[in-house]
């Protein structure tokens, strides 16, 4: 890919080869002569090039040309929104409030480098912590200037993974109607944010993080005045003691390794790994962390049979079933939300007259793909697959490794391809396997014993 020559010359600029400096003594540029005349934006540009080339050799190269691209865009628009021309040369010294406006913008830039192409929360390196707390989303998969801002400032991301805690204890504690009445009230913060505080729909991340802060927060205190109880209690914690939590459910088992889950956001694998941990532990079954329960786990207690071996889930008492929400999609089917071998996780719907589990043809040419399915997981026994509407569907069988719903983990799960336009089918090779199952339809839950 071949930028304009205008793009080079700034991103010469911003970017000089890695083994110099910005080169302050031929100032023919007004970017120049801005960066030049304060030694601390001198470094900060060095800082940038430095995180460039070593965030640049780990990226492939779709990543480094998207990359490239957000860069380019990034240099066009940040100078003149700090107040300075790109062809006209400043007067010196240049203000100090334009001053701090560069260095600002370059320091969140710099975040935003460093961790480019990487999970938010992942450890930059081995046996390390992460290096930000939040945001409540994956920032290698943001798509839109929000989304960036947010991702390049660490304190904004704190913001973000605390209105993510107040939302998600609302949703659990919600019945069906509340939850949509919840949906576009984000919906109505996110519009309104865009509007207030400067940030565009589309381009370069741009606009005010203090005014992003503030609406965040005015929205999380609306949030938790809706919430009481343990769900307060856990809503309300430090964000830093909310994932360490989250992390020794982890450690203790709870939550399988094969679960992925953004650190911080207590989703339905995170709730079902709080019941189990309350179940097996003598406590009252919520599925939020009361700050007796936060006390308690903190100290690593085991269950009374023992803790559970690492990635294994623990088994609760005979006689407490799980609640597992179903999610209704655009159709009006009702689905529970499925880990496959550990990659992603897909809506299923609950099926009893299906013999086995249906996977559609795109979703198993994924796993496939990515390695995740193997040619030796085939059966290569053609099967007759009856649907709903009575029509038949000729297909083939295979076996996955594992299938997740809450804490129930079942291994070699009998399974057949269906086609793509077919939903996702949890039939009975999966049901068959648990002690007990049951629909409750009035609240669109799915109560599941243990499996045998």
């Amino acid at each position: 890919m071949r930028l304009p020559l205008f793009a080079l010359a700034l991103a010469a600029c911003l970017f000089p080869m890695a083994a110099r400096a910005i080169d302050c003594s031929n100032v023919e540029r007004p970017y120049v002569a801005v960066v030049c005349s304060d030694p601390d934006l001198v470094r900060l540009a060095q800082e940038r090039q430095d995180t460039w080339d070593r965030t640049w050799q780990r990226l492939d190269e779709a990543q480094q040309t998207r990359l490239r691209e957000e860069q380019d865009a990034w240099i066009k628009t940040y100078f003149v929104q700090c107040g300075f021309s790109l062809d006209q040369f400043p007067i010196l010294p240049i203000p100090a409030v334009n001053k701090d406006c560069l260095r600002r913008a370059g320091e969140e830039r710099v975040v935003y480098i460093r961790a480019y192409g990487l999970p938010s929360g992942a450890d930059t390196a081995a046996g390390t912590e992460p290096a930000q707390i939040g945001p409540g989303f994956d920032c290698a998969k943001a798509d839109n200037p929000l989304e960036r801002l947010i991702c390049g400032n660490p304190a904004l991301s704190v913001v973000d993974l605390r209105l993510n805690q107040a939302y998600y204890a609302l949703w659990a504690a919600m019945d069906r109607q509340q939850r949509g009445d919840l949906e576009d009230d984000d919906k109505e913060l996110l519009s309104g944010v865009l509007g207030a505080c400067g940030v565009p729909e589309e381009g370069p991340a741009a606009g005010s993080p203090q005014c992003v802060a503030d609406r965040y927060d005015s929205k999380r205190r609306e949030w938790l005045a809706d919430l009481q109880g343990s769900a307060l209690e856990e809503a309300s914690r430090p964000v830093e003691e909310h994932v360490a939590l989250q992390r020794e459910l982890r450690r203790l088992g709870y939550l399988s390794p094969a679960v992925n889950i953004m650190p911080g956001v207590y989703g339905q694998s995170t709730r079902a790994a709080i019941s189990a941990w309350q179940g097996a532990n003598g406590r009252p079954v919520t599925g939020f962390l009361s700050n007796d329960d936060a006390a308690v786990l903190v100290r690593g207690t085991p269950s009374p049979q023992g803790a559970p071996p690492t990635g294994a889930a623990p088994s609760p008492p005979e006689d407490r079933l799980r609640e597992i929400s179903l999610q209704e999609n655009d159709g009006g089917l009702y689905l529970a939300q499925v880990n496959i071998n550990g990659a992603f996780t897909i809506g299923f719907v609950i099926d009893s007259g299906a013999s086995l589990v249906m996977i559609p043809e795109d979703v198993v040419s994924t796993l496939f793909r990515t390695g995740k399915l193997k040619l030796s997981d085939f059966t290569g026994e053609g099967i007759t697959i009856s649907l709903a509407d009575g029509s038949t569907l000729p297909s083939k069988t295979f076996t996955l490794r594992e299938l997740s719903l809450g804490d129930i983990h079942l291994s070699n799960v009998a399974a057949a391809v269906g086609t793509t336009k077919s939903p996702a089918l949890l039939g009975q090779s999966f049901l068959s396997r648990l002690k007990s199952w049951s629909l409750d339809n009035a609240r669109h839950v799915l109560m599941l014993g243990e499996a045998e």
